[in-house]
């Protein structure tokens, strides 16, 4: 081999290297894009840069740095993804009880069994909802207990007859 060849197969090599470390180390992608010029050099020395091979050496250049490029957006969506692990990811999620909570009991969460706390009896089957997690045990309550809610005050329609029409003195309101 020639000295020019050796020094193509280096640049492959460091450029086989610099994709690895991308992929270990993802940055701003300048690892991907130093690998796939040191590529696209390795292969120039190596094949020679004539006619008929530079087509296919960019080419292949450019399959690798479109892999490289689909890898660098699937990461950059993966990061902004909300994260639903630990005990933040619990809370809300809804599940049934499979022994009865009177307080304490088991319900299934995301097809797992979990030891439960409930401040009410909560019978089998009953369909519940996490409100906190302590441990490595769920405090829940009655998923129906939001159905059967009284609404805040604030949200009560009031009639023409349940309206005062004698305001006290010094009030402000309309009739």
């Amino acid at each position: 081999m020639s000295p020019t060849e050796l020094m193509g197969a280096g640049l492959v090599l460091v450029a086989l290297l610099m994709f690895a470390l991308e992929l270990k180390a993802p940055g701003f992608g300048i690892l991907g894009v130093a690998g796939v010029i040191g590529l696209l050099g390795g292969l120039v020395l190596l094949f020679g840069a004539t006619w008929a091979t530079l087509p296919v050496l960019i080419a292949t250049a450019a399959l690798i740095a479109a892999v490289f490029g689909f890898l660098a957006v699937i990461a950059h969506r993966a990061k902004r993804n909300k994260v639903v692990t630990g005990n933040s990811g619990m809370v809300g999620l809804e599940g049934r009880v499979e022994s009865t909570l009177a307080p304490d009991g088991r319900v299934l969460v995301r097809g797992e069994l979990w030891d439960a706390y409930s401040p009410v009896r909560l019978d089998r089957g009953q369909a519940v909802r996490v409100t906190g997690v302590r441990g490595l045990r769920l405090e829940v309550e009655s998923a129906d207990l939001a159905l059967h809610a009284v609404p805040p005050a604030s949200v009560v329609q009031f009639d023409e007859d349940d309206v005062s029409h004698s305001a006290p003195h010094g009030a402000r309101g309309t009739r």
